[in-house]
């Protein structure tokens, strides 16, 4: 409580030095007077604030000494004392900052600088004009905190301060204006956390208070709900929670809006809202967390016209009560939990409903014939629910947007949809449509920018008159069964932005595709992947848009085609996915160009040759993809420079030499995957460096010596590989310290000693193999090895534990067997003589079988080993021998 209180108390202070600082101002500027102000210091004070100021050409011609100061564009005066009392410069292009001689306008009464670029703060002189009523900065640049001292100015109506950068909290002692009548600090970036302070309530005259987009937090205070006088409360995308009280409508007789979307509001939606029926004209309550159902009360708020309840919790139906809602222009309940169909007289009476927003519900069953009525409906919004069967014919002629998508619709039209003039945005993807495309696609001269019908069943020829959808921006066709076009068709399409074409079962070569869209200067995404023939990519792929950003040509069966070199001239091409087909040749050195380039997809093709160290200059790669390949060569050293990579996709290659020692900088990788090469060498220190690594695969390679100990420090390595390479010595202790591993496959290498129980510290661990090694000692029991069975240790040397894992039960070691270790250390001796090739080999080959031998003739019977066992270990041997 005292920390309260001193708090409280050093906010009266701050309070208190500006109003006195402002007071002692305007008393110390009224004595260095030595004559009444008049005109002449109202026309000096506007000179000075031009002066101030990048201005439109027209205050530059007049505002000037040659004139009356009343007669300037934007001034005002009063009839009787001729002094300045307005000064409107709105949206006159004006940039700088305000100056403090506006403060000198001592009879001003309105300022309005809205809508220009002004910046700085607002100065304290303006603190002087103890006249002024209205006040409006809205739409500049202007920042620092809210200023303290608009709390003197006890005239003051009307304060716009929406749109800028002011900072820091609402000042309380605006709960002094009495007269405040319009409040809007809307959109500026106020400290997290702020609040609304509760004082505001004592504003008894306030009509109009927005604060939207000021990431505001906590409750709305009881206080602002029993502000009689509001007309319009918008607290709008800020983060505030609690719920609504029951007494709103109550408490607020006068409300006409009331705007508190955007936020984490929860409970249910007040139930006696028809105490507001008189009034309110919008109630928009959408993305909050509210749950229950719509009330049915909301029918009575008849002289509603928006109301926006989506990207809630809501369940149930659609109440029936809204047929009442006469004057609706606009309904959102999408994103919710709706259920049920829509009755045939919902939407009866709302003769001036504009859209129509239900996408993202429950909703199930025919659309009613009656939604065909609503003919000034411009959107409607169904997407993604369970709706069925036909669509009305007489679809509102009037329709803009019609989304239709992820529905289960099989009987639309299509002619009749083309056939409205006024359609924009046309969505009926992911249904069960199917046959083929209306001839009449476009009339000339159709509206339509945003054509989507991928993901049905389409069949047939895609029709020469999509050549008349001029305004076309967007064409998604893909997943259809479409079996041909004549390419020429897309050469019209002049405005298109993005054409998906991909898996339409589309057999028309790409080469005449690409050449046809040499005329679409917009396209920033080009898919034509996943059908079944494509031919090649042909040079004129460097006469796209030079805006093109996205190009798939993927599983395109391009066979024995190149990359062609011209395909470097797409300097602002962010992705090129060409996998998955036959293409042949060497990566053309033009790649060097692509300077935008973040995903680069070649994997599963022909491609040959060295790895290119053009790859190494593009400074903005995260994704490298050359995967199944032929790619041969070492791995260039200068990858590791390429920082921004966080994928790095080189398997099934032909790769050869070291793992190059700079890739071990890049801090930044998820996934290393060089598997399925012929790289050799060792696995260095610097490994710990890939922090951010959740995948690394070294599988099926020649690396050899020990695994590092450091590899345990990559602390969210989900999946590792090192299976069948060279590797030697100990599993490390230290990889129990990966507590993220999933995966962990270090089979068939040289691998010897006990398995660590640090191991069982792995809780996520879902699969381990640590078959084919020489691994010896007790199989551990705890933790994630309770679910793994015999496959994850077969085949190595002296394993035992658990009989669920196929080993012998763990001993100790008896007099007969130190024999036997003796007579095989000196065997090893023996080996260790022999000069031949492949010694190493030979000599864990030797010392193997003479080792299982001794096994098979130990004079206890219970030390012998079964011939089931014999032959397994054998088995290994073998194995061993062969890689």
């Amino acid at each position: 409580m005292g920390d309260t209180n001193c708090y409280t108390l050093a906010s009266l202070m701050k309070v208190v030095v500006v109003v006195t600082c402002s007071q002692l101002l305007m008393g110390c500027l009224a004595i260095a007077k030595t004559t009444s102000t008049n005109l002449t210091t109202d026309q000096s004070a506007l000179l000075h604030f031009k002066s101030h100021i990048h201005y439109h050409d027209i205050l530059a011609t007049n505002w000037s000494n040659s004139s009356s100061v009343c007669s300037w564009i934007g001034v005002t005066c009063g009839v009787r004392h001729r002094r300045v009392i307005s000064l409107s410069v709105s949206s006159m292009g004006i940039s700088g900052n305000i100056s403090p001689q506006l403060g000198n306008l001592s009879f001003l009464a309105a300022l309005d600088l809205g809508f220009n670029n002004l910046s700085g703060a607002l100065p304290l002189e303006l603190s002087l004009l103890h006249r002024l009523k209205s006040i409006s900065v809205k739409v500049n640049n202007l920042g620092g905190e809210i200023p303290s001292w608009l709390g003197v100015l006890g005239r003051l109506e009307y304060i716009s301060l929406k749109n800028n950068s002011f900072t820091g909290s609402i000042p309380t002692h605006l709960s002094n204006l009495s007269n405040l009548e319009y409040l809007d600090i809307s959109y500026n970036p106020l400290d997290y956390d702020g609040i609304i302070p509760e004082e505001l309530g004592r504003l008894r005259n306030l009509q109009v208070l927005s604060m939207q987009g000021n990431r505001l937090s906590g409750v709305i205070p009881s206080s602002i709900f029993n502000m009689s006088s509001l007309k319009i409360m918008a607290f709008g995308a800020n983060d505030l929670s609690g719920s609504l009280p029951n007494e709103l409508c109550e408490n607020l007789p006068l409300l006409e809006g009331l705007y508190v979307s955007y936020n984490k509001l929860s409970g249910q939606i007040p139930s006696n809202l028809s105490q507001c029926g008189t009034r309110l004209q919008v109630l928009a309550l959408s993305y909050n967390w509210f749950v229950g159902g719509i009330p049915a009360a909301i029918g009575e708020l008849t002289t509603l016209q928006i109301l926006a309840l989506g990207g809630s919790s809501l369940n149930g139906s659609i109440p029936q009560e809204i047929v009442n809602l006469q004057n609706l222009v606009l309904l959102g309940l999408e994103r919710n939990q709706l259920s049920g169909g829509l009755s045939a007289n919902i939407f009866n009476n709302m003769s001036s409903l504009q859209g129509l927003n239900l996408h993202t519900n429950k909703l199930v069953g025919n659309l009613p014939r009656e939604i065909s009525n609503l003919t000034t409906l411009k959107e409607l919004y169904l997407a993604n629910n369970y709706f069925t069967g036909v669509l009305p014919r007489g679809l509102m002629a009037q329709i803009e947007i019609l989304s239709l998508n992820s529905n289960s619709f099989t009987d639309i039209i299509l002619a009749e949809l083309f056939n409205i003039s006024t359609l924009r945005v046309l969505d009926l993807s992911d249904n069960a449509l199917s046959g083929p495309l209306p001839t009449n696609m476009c009339y000339p001269n159709s509206l339509l920018q945003k054509l989507f019908l991928g993901h049905n069943q389409l069949s047939g020829v895609i029709p020469d008159s999509l050549s008349n959808c001029s305004h076309l921006k967007i064409l998604e066709l893909s997943l259809n069964k479409f079996i041909a076009f004549q390419p020429h068709i897309f050469s019209n399409l002049r405005f298109l932005e993005y054409l998906n074409l991909q898996g339409s079962n589309l057999n028309v070569e790409s080469s005449s595709l690409i050449t046809s869209l040499s005329n679409c200067r917009y396209l920033t995404t080009l898919s034509i992947g996943d059908n079944p023939a494509c031919g090649i990519i042909p040079p004129s792929v460097g006469n796209l848009s030079s805006s093109l950003q996205e190009f798939f040509a993927a599983n395109c069966k391009m066979k024995d085609a190149n990359v062609p070199p011209q395909i470097g001239n797409l300097s602002n091409l962010i992705t090129l996915s060409l996998y998955g087909n036959q293409l042949s040749g060497c990566i053309p050195p033009t790649i060097k160009h692509l300077y935008a380039l973040q995903a680069l997809d070649l994997s599963d093709n022909n491609i040959r040759g060295p790895i290119p160290e053009g790859l190494c200059g593009l400074s903005n790669l995260n994704f490298l993809y050359l995967s199944q390949n032929q790619f041969s060569g070492p791995i260039p050293e200068c990858l590791g420079n390429v920082m921004s990579l966080r994928e790095l996709l080189l398997h099934s290659n032909k790769l050869s030499s070291n793992i190059p020692s700079t890739l071990w900088g890049l801090k930044d990788l998820f996934q290393l995957d060089l598997s399925s090469n012929y790289l050799n060498g060792s696995l260095p220190l610097q490994i710990q460096n890939l922090v951010a690594a959740i995948y690394i695969n070294f599988s099926n390679n020649q690396l050899s010596d020990s695994i590092p100990s450091p590899i345990g420090n990559l602390p969210n390595l989900v999946n590792l590989s090192l299976a069948q390479n060279r590797l030697q010595g100990s599993i490390p202790t230290f990889v129990g310290s990966m507590l993220s591993l999933v995966s962990l496959d270090l089979s068939a290498n040289n691998l010897s000693g006990s398995i660590p129980k640090s191991l069982e510290a792995l809780r996520y661990l879902k699969y381990l193999n640590l078959s084919f090694n020489d691994l010896s000692g007790e199989i551990p029991t705890e933790g994630p090895f309770k679910n793994f069975t015999m496959e994850s240790f077969e085949f190595n040397g002296a394993l035992c534990g658990a009989p669920r894992f196929n080993v012998p039960p763990c001993r100790t070691i008896s007099h007969h067997g130190s024999k036997r270790k003796k007579k095989l250390e000196f065997s090893l001796f023996i080996a260790a003589g022999l000069e031949e090739r492949n010694l190493e080999k030979k000599v864990e080959c030797v010392s193997s079988i003479l080792e299982l031998a001794l096994s098979c003739a130990a004079e206890s019977a219970k030390d012998r080993i079964t011939m089931k066992e014999a032959v397994a270990k054998l088995q290994k041997i073998k194995y061993q021998l062969s890689i």
